[in-house]
């Protein structure tokens, strides 16, 4: 039996929110959810985060259901976001739309970072059981829930004392408490405790190894420390786990050079390939991160991958000034055929 009064009682006059790239899935969604008893002129669908968080700043969001790739990122970052800069974040329900339940997925709720997963192909039965299930658990809250919401909002009105006092009770009342000791790492990080914070983050991140909270605040964490080693260690657990977005894959991009692991480039530059929206920004770092590995794979006389690295430059960026720059640089090392096909496309261009 589907519980209208029970989502109605928890959207009240807030908006519904459905984000998917699929515009046959995203329709299909908007057409089930009336059944549900949601005011289809309360119904808001769009396809990419900015386009979301754009409605979240105009529209008072009550229920947000997002793919988990989505146009500019991942579903879950949207989710982050929006707790980011919605007034009411606390308030709002997130429901995750997939295809499979992957062990990231399965990860994020185990935090209730989202409120329930939605399997892809959906019907009115999935969706009942897993959309009314988790709003009984919003409607009434866990003890642990309610001390992590509490100490969160002690920690944006900068009452770190109280909000630390709050998680130690919130610690005790779950059995794999990695939000409570995600959020405590973040406190004793702000007093500069930087041990206690680095073992808070790790023991969060051994209950749950995809907690992405977690997961940044360690990279940040032994960013800040300059341990960058250690940092792109966690870098390369984040892009195990989850679709990274233009700013932060800059960053990782960055990093990977700076800490020497050329060889992660082609999987960077696969990424790039698949993402979607504006990545002018992210071009220069991927542009430059394949030169340095080529150039690094020259020295180490593996031609056939710098060759490679070369190619994806030529296939996805090809500037001139770059272009000229691997001729030159095959040309000195005696690959004379090899630079004519960098040369000759830049006189060409």
């Amino acid at each position: 039996m589907i519980d209208i009064q029970l989502l109605q009682k928890f959207i009240g006059l807030r908006e519904v929110l459905v984000v998917d790239r699929n515009s046959m899935s995203r329709g299909r969604l908007v057409k089930i959810l009336p059944e549900f008893g949601v005011n289809p002129k309360k119904i808001l669908a769009c396809a990419t985060i900015s386009e979301a968080l754009e409605f979240v700043k105009k529209k008072n969001i009550g229920l947000v259901f997002s793919e988990y790739m989505v146009g500019g990122g991942s579903g879950f970052e949207l989710i982050e976001n929006i707790r980011r800069i919605h007034s009411d974040a606390k308030n709002v329900g997130f429901f995750l739309l997939t295809s499979t339940l992957s062990q990231s997925t399965i990860g994020l709720a185990a935090e209730s970072e989202v409120d329930a997963f939605i399997i892809k192909p959906y019907n009115l039965k999935s969706i009942q059981e897993n959309l009314f299930m988790a709003l009984s658990m919003r409607v009434t809250p866990s003890d642990y829930l309610l001390k992590v919401h509490e100490a969160k909002d002690l920690m944006s009105q900068e009452l770190i004392d109280e909000a630390t006092t709050v998680l130690k009770d919130a610690l005790i009342l779950h059995p794999k408490p990695s939000l409570a000791l995600c959020l405590m790492g973040e406190i004793e990080y702000q007093k500069k405790e930087v041990k206690e914070a680095l073992a808070s983050f790790t023991k969060a991140l051994d209950y749950n190894e995809v907690h992405f909270r977690s997961l940044m605040g360690l990279y940040q964490l032994n960013m800040r420390e300059k341990k960058f080693d250690e940092a792109y260690t966690t870098v390369k657990k984040i892009l195990k786990f989850y679709p990274g977005n233009t700013q932060r894959l800059s960053q990782f991009i960055h990093l990977a050079i700076r800490t020497g692991n050329f060889s992660d480039m082609e999987d960077f530059y696969e990424m790039f390939t698949l993402m979607e929206g504006p990545k002018d920004t992210l071009k220069k770092y991927i542009g430059a991160g394949l030169y340095i590995a080529g150039k690094n794979s020259l020295m180490k006389k593996d031609k056939e991958l710098a060759l490679r690295y070369f190619t994806h430059i030529q296939e996805s960026f090809p500037e001139d000034k770059i272009l000229k720059a691997i001729g030159n640089l095959l040309l000195n090392e005696g690959l004379i055929d090899e630079s004519k096909i960098f040369l000759e496309e830049k006189l060409a261009s």
